[in-house]
């Protein structure tokens, strides 16, 4: 399933992306509390900083069940470094509720691109 997305704010872009993300995972969450969350990951291309942020996301819902409902991301290098700070939320799934589960973020024609004034972005999860 791919992820798509264009802003002409590329930190606003990777919060539609991680947005979209939570989208296919979400089913019903349950926020049982706050936890700090921050963390920077570089790429040696902006290609591999999007899918190692993605994928940095993907490992809080799934490995420590904290999701970040008001992502502040900051850009730097031309895309080649990602940070985030925020609060994230702990939660648990409603089992009823449980959407799709996602195994990876792919490097699988991944793309990143600025046209004119806008940046768009694509990258494929796998499902």
């Amino acid at each position: 399933m791919w992820i798509v997305g264009e802003s002409e704010d590329p930190a606003e872009l990777l919060g539609s992306m991680l947005m979209s993300l939570y989208g296919i995972i979400a089913g019903g969450f349950h926020l049982e509390g706050e936890k700090d969350v921050e963390f920077t990951v570089r790429g040696s291309s902006p290609e591999e900083a999007l899918v190692r942020f993605l994928s940095e996301c993907l490992y809080l819902v799934e490995g420590e069940g904290v999701v970040i409902t008001d992502p502040l991301i900051a850009v730097e290098d031309d895309l080649l470094s990602i940070s985030l700070s925020s609060k994230g939320q702990l939660f648990t799934i409603d089992p009823g509720h449980a959407g799709m589960e996602v195994k990876a973020i792919t490097y699988h024609e991944v793309g990143i691109v600025k046209e004119g004034l806008m940046y768009k972005a694509r990258v494929l999860v796998d499902l």
